[in-house]
C-alpha cells in the first residue's frame, strides 16, 4: 500500500504541475498582426504590441504599430525607373534614396539622343535627323 500511495502521490504533484503550467500558458496576445502574438492562447491578455513607425508623415508608416521604433524615414521624390536618363542608383539610404515616383523621368529617343550625368544631350545638331557624332 505504501508504494501505491508514493506512486499516488508522484502522479498526483505531475498532474498538478501540468495543469499549473498550462493554465499560466492561457493568457497571451492573440492577435497574429503583433510582434509578441502567441497562437497558443486561448484568452487576450491585451498584452499585444508592434513595434514601428507611428508618423503618418513617413514613407514607411505602419498603421498596426502600436510602439514607435524611430524606423520612420520621409517621403523622396524623383525618378524611380532603372532605365531613365536621370535614375539616381540606389545608395540603400533611407533618409538619401527616391522612394516615390514625381514623374520626373527623362528617356533618350533611341536615335541619336545620349545620356551623360544625368542630362539628355542631342546629337543631331542641325536637325537633319543624322546623327552628328
Amino acid at each position: 500500500m505504501k508504494t501505491f500511495t508514493l506512486k499516488f502521490k508522484h502522479l498526483f504533484s505531475l498532474l498538478f504541475l501540468i495543469v499549473l503550467n498550462s493554465s499560466a500558458q492561457d493568457a497571451g496576445c492573440m492577435s497574429d498582426w503583433a510582434d509578441n502574438y502567441d497562437s497558443l492562447a486561448v484568452e487576450d491578455d491585451s498584452s499585444c504590441y508592434r513595434m514601428g513607425c507611428t508618423s503618418y508623415w513617413a514613407f514607411n508608416f505602419d498603421s498596426l504599430a502600436t510602439d514607435n521604433d524611430n524606423s520612420c524615414y520621409p517621403f523622396i521624390e524623383g525618378c524611380i525607373d532603372e532605365s531613365a536618363c536621370n535614375f539616381t542608383p540606389l545608395t540603400y539610404d533611407d533618409f538619401i534614396d527616391v522612394n516615390t515616383d514625381d514623374g520626373s523621368c527623362i528617356y533618350v529617343d533611341g536615335l541619336c539622343e545620349t545620356c551623360i550625368e544625368g542630362q539628355i544631350v542631342d546629337n543631331d545638331a542641325d536637325d537633319d535627323g543624322l546623327c552628328n557624332i
